[in-house]
Parts: structure tokens; sequence; C-alpha cells
């Protein structure tokens, strides 16, 4: 299978278009999912940081 070859098949076609709309689905959903969860991860590292009884708890 080249890259270059375009697909004469109009079925093989839509094939390829709908896996880009699943690539790009996947992306977008990585970004609604991972990021925030990422962005809270740092927020709570940020608090452990501040503040001492905190990770004293999460030690015992």
């Amino acid at each position: 299978m080249g890259v270059s070859s375009f697909p004469h098949n109009p079925i093989t076609c839509l094939k390829t278009l709908n896996l880009e709309v699943v690539i790009n689905f996947s992306f977008f959903a990585f970004r609604i999912i991972i990021l925030p969860s990422f962005q809270i991860l740092m927020y709570l590292l940020i608090l452990k940081l501040e503040s001492k009884d905190f990770s004293m708890m999460l030690k015992d």
C-alpha cells in the first residue's frame, strides 16, 4: 500500500476518511480527558509540596 496512490474505489476512500475521523476524535478525547486529569495531578502535587501535613497523611 503506497501513501501516494489515491484510492479510486469510493468505498476505500470512505474507509480512509472514516479512519481520519476516528483518529481526530481520539485526539479530541485525549485533550478532554488526559489533560484536565494531568492538571489536577499537578495541583495535588503543588498542594503536597506546600503543606507538609498533607504529605504526612499520605505516608501513613
